[in-house]
């Protein structure tokens, strides 16, 4: 009867996709808090790392994590209610969790699994300690598959499937794209004054919530020693660098999911045509869990499946029905493509972590101590048909359009040490990554892959720092990545011209306010009181028209009295909240946490970006923009030097002492030390402990 039970039990267990056969011992396991907050992990194998990493990051984060881990399943509802059964609809839509069970065993390597397995240990010990802190104990004990649907729910978020799907269910469709930022720039000794190898790795995501940045150093006898960032949940360091290289990633425009109008059969329902013969539509039922005022609700929710892939009603009548076709939902080597580009020793072994394809998008910029640097505009980019235009609605009812195969590592565009001694990405077109001659030819590749052709004010920037200086000191290299100047040539700033020679004559109410913003020298020092008007008209001026990415790489192009309307806002908001049009863009620009309340400066299209929301009193909120700063300078006899930089701390809990203390730092654009070498960890640490 015994031995029964127990099998009864070893079932359960391999259903969670957990190892029934692979325990952890926390003593085993040793984590050495610096004294900011910094987790640097230590292990005898990768899996007990992987264990230590899920705990410390619980310990800072583990609200965050948990949401992470719930929208994959499709219980998000249970922490954001309404909010979070948007995203539970669409996780069971997509059916990320079938393409998880499908492709584990053969696409998961046992390393891994191991690996994965730790991982999930590691945050169900934790909550088995903390059971107050559990948003939804059913959830518990995860597994590895657990942690996998997570991952491949994001990359179908990162992939933008959600965006036609939402015009699908409204009843319209109209294809578009969104501005994500992120900076990456690496340079090789050529370029470099002490002959050093140096990279910059500055993504732009929220500085709070689930998609913020947490900072940890894993370091195991397996061979893994690399420091960097991931979000809460994450397995690995999604960017960072180790004793021997380093990378990190930025957005690319990329076209990765494709909607396809079906033929639906006039009279019997739930039927389509595809390839003039009629098929029917695979139809679930999603149940939602929806915690609202304390109490959970379930709500059934059908969904639909097509040879295309996810299915969805529209219309008013609900009659017409549109698929969304995306890679995301087709691979589940995310997780594993950044666990082996983080034990990757040299470019040859990163390449071929690449070459798994898992990751959905992303632009990656490389550096190494045998100074290679690299770039490469990566994703999982269908292989379309010609004929079609593939950036509109398609036809539903063909083969001919539902591809089955992607592009290739070699088929993307890439470069590789180019002569001019540097490649950048600012979110900017893939054939702009270095200097002159030595980019990528864009007639080479097919313009439905996506890429992005055009130049936002941080290309320009970035192109004209790096061109204008033959060679960098590394301190100089900071200042390059802390920019905060507009370029005054980029077409976006040319095309602004109307803006700063409006006729005075003609809106003479604005004589004051004009004179002020010919004086602006495209500074965005949060000391610099020139700035602030312009800043607060053009800021005006793209909320009321919905502008985004595609506006900072061409311009925009308006009547007067629409600049006009938007000073007149922007000097009216001035005088109403501080009496006068000469206020330190600081004074608006606040980066506030807890009880932290300090000026900052930057712009959402600088080198040292910043967004905000607005605020009572005319004040404005800093919500995201340089969210993890690594800069490295590797050489070839020596651990890397590495500095680092949060916007806020390392710890999402308000009463942790690191949820503040890289504010200061933040603000006067400083960076802290960090460190590879165990002793000096060690010599320095805060706290060090076991994860039990």
């Amino acid at each position: 009867m015994q031995k029964y039970f127990y099998l009864i039990a070893l079932s359960i267990v391999a259903a969670a996709g957990v190892s029934a056969q692979q325990t952890f011992n926390p003593d085993s396991i040793t984590i050495v808090r610096d004294k900011w907050g910094v987790p640097h992990i230590y292990g005898k194998t990768d899996a007990d790392v992987a264990y230590g990493l899920a705990w410390a990051n619980a310990e800072d984060n583990f609200y965050e994590m948990q949401c992470n881990l719930l929208q994959g399943l499709g219980r998000l509802g249970m922490a954001k209610g309404k909010e979070g059964a948007i995203r539970d609809y669409l996780a069971y839509s997509v059916r990320v969790k079938d393409i998880v069970d499908e492709l584990y065993e053969k696409d998961i390597t046992p390393q891994f699994k191991n690996y994965l397995q730790g991982f999930a240990a590691g945050i169900n010990a934790y909550a088995k300690k903390h059971p107050k802190e559990v948003i939804y104990k059913r959830v518990f004990p995860i597994g590895p598959k657990d942690i996998l649907t997570n991952f491949t729910f994001t990359n179908s978020l990162i992939s933008f499937v959600h965006h036609p799907i939402q015009k699908i269910i409204a009843g319209k469709y109209d294809k578009e794209k969104e501005p994500w930022g992120s900076n990456a720039i690496a340079l090789k000794s050529t370029k470099t004054s002490d002959g050093a190898t140096y990279l910059a790795c500055n993504p732009h995501q929220p500085f709070e919530g689930q998609m913020s940045f947490y900072e940890a150093h894993l370091c195991s006898e397996d061979g893994l020693n690399v420091l960097g960032a991931l979000f809460p949940g994450g397995s690995s360091v999604f960017i960072g660098s180790n004793e021997n290289l380093g990378w990190t990633h930025t957005f690319n425009g990329l076209d990765l999911a494709d909607t396809y109008r079906l033929k639906m059969h006039p009279k019997k329902k739930l039927y389509y045509e595809f390839d003039g013969k009629w098929e029917k539509l695979d139809v679930r039922t999603a149940w939602l869990k929806v915690k609202i005022k304390g109490f959970v609700v379930s709500v059934p929710k059908k969904t639909y499946w097509s040879k295309y892939g996810a299915t969805f009603q529209s219309g008013k009548d609900k009659t017409e029905f549109y698929s969304v076709r995306f890679t995301a939902n087709q691979n589940i080597k995310a997780a594993q493509q950044w666990y082996y580009m983080n034990k990757a020793q040299n470019y040859t072994q990163f390449r071929t972590a690449l070459e798994q394809m898992g990751i959905i998008r992303f632009n990656i910029v490389y550096a190494d101590r045998d100074d290679n640097i690299f770039y490469i505009s990566n994703g999982r980019i269908p292989k379309r048909a010609a004929g079609y235009k593939w950036d509109g609605v398609l036809p539903g009812n063909t083969s001919k359009t539902l591809w089955t195969d992607i592009y290739p590592l070699d088929s993307l565009p890439q470069l590789l040490n180019p002569d001019c001694g540097y490649v950048y990405n600012t979110n900017n077109s893939e054939f702009y990554a270095t200097g002159g001659e030595c980019n990528d030819d864009s007639t080479k590749f097919c313009r439905d892959m996506g890429f992005w052709y055009g130049n936002n004010n941080r290309a320009f920037r970035a192109y004209e720092l790096l061109e204008k200086q033959e060679k960098f000191s590394f301190d100089e290299f900071k200042i390059l990545k802390f920019d905060q100047t507009f370029p005054k040539e980029s077409k976006f700033f040319k095309s602004l011209q109307p803006l700063f020679n409006l006729d005075t004559l003609k809106y003479a109410d604005l004589g004051a306010a004009v004179r002020k913003i010919n004086k602006w020298d495209y500074s965005c020092a949060a000391t610099n009181s020139d700035a602030t008007l312009p800043l607060i008209a053009i800021k005006y001026i793209f909320k009321s028209n919905h502008y985004g990415q595609e506006e900072l790489e061409r311009g925009i192009y308006l009547p007067d009295s629409v600049y006009a309307h938007a000073l007149r806002y922007s000097r009216d908001l001035l005088l109403t909240n501080f009496k006068t049009i000469d206020v330190p863009l600081g004074s608006v620009q606040r980066l506030q946490r807890g009880n932290v309340d300090m000026p900052v400066g930057g712009a959402p299209d600088v080198l040292a970006a910043l967004h905000t929301e607005p605020l009572p009193n005319g004040r404005e909120k800093a919500v995201g923009g340089d969210t993890y700063v690594q800069l490295v300078r590797f050489t070839k006899d020596s651990l890397p030097h590495i500095e680092s930089l949060l916007p806020c701390g390392n710890s999402n809990r308000p009463e942790s002492p690191h949820y503040t203390d890289q504010m200061e730092m933040y603000t006067k654009q400083q960076t802290k030390t960090m460190t590879l070498d165990k002793a000096t960890i060690f010599r320095d640490a805060a706290r060090i402990y076991s994860p039990k």
